[in-house]
């Protein structure tokens, strides 16, 4: 919003949503990073961001499924730090994707 605050917070995987300046909202999956919220401009600099609308379904329950298969098999704890990251990068996506096809019903 003009004129907030400034702000330096971390972000966690899961939606972004910006707004246009004829007042549509776009949304995007952001992996995690930083916002910065200055009175007239908001940054976002993330690890990874993808239009919502070009998130792959198929690939982020693979990838879960991944996680989970990795995290039962219970190795190094570095391997198992990954596995969750990974885990709960997937569950953001399919999570944008569901409410984008909520959206669209």
């Amino acid at each position: 919003a003009p004129r907030h605050a400034p702000l330096l917070t971390v972000l966690k995987a899961g939606e972004v949503r910006v707004q246009t300046p004829d007042g549509d909202e776009l949304p995007f999956y952001v992996g995690g990073g930083a916002l910065e919220i200055q009175p007239q401009r908001v940054t976002v600099l993330a690890d990874t961001a993808i239009r919502a609308r070009d998130l792959d379904e198929a690939a982020a329950l693979a990838a879960k499924q991944r996680a989970e298969e990795m995290l039962k098999d219970r190795t190094t704890e570095i391997e198992i730090a990954e596995a969750q990251a990974e885990l709960v990068r997937a569950a953001a996506q399919l999570k944008v994707i569901d409410r984008l096809r909520k959206l669209r019903k």
